[in-house]
């Protein structure tokens, strides 16, 4: 029953979060729908969390590329990088 698809979809990889209400209810928001996908076999947290920012009035802004450099997409994203994205298969 949550509203999808969303105008914007955020990866729970790297945050950073300042300590303010709109962020505890995001964070309050979050985990109640994580929890509730989990307990029907479903752990998706980035899901839960890109319906929590969708759905729960607060700041949101995203961090520049730099900040999740997809290393696996394209060596060359790694330069600049602050955070690194490597994505490895099973």
């Amino acid at each position: 029953g949550w509203e999808y698809p969303l105008a914007r979809y955020f990866n729970a990889g790297v945050m950073y979060v300042r300590d303010t209400a709109g962020a505890r209810r995001v964070a309050a928001d979050w985990q109640a729908r994580w929890r509730y996908g989990y307990a029907r076999g479903d752990d998706w947290d980035q899901l839960a969390l890109a319906c929590a920012i969708h759905t729960t009035p607060a700041d949101v802004l995203e961090l520049p590329p730099a900040f999740n450099a997809m290393v696996s997409v394209h060596p060359a994203l790694a330069r600049g990088a602050r955070v690194l994205h490597v994505t490895v298969g099973n």
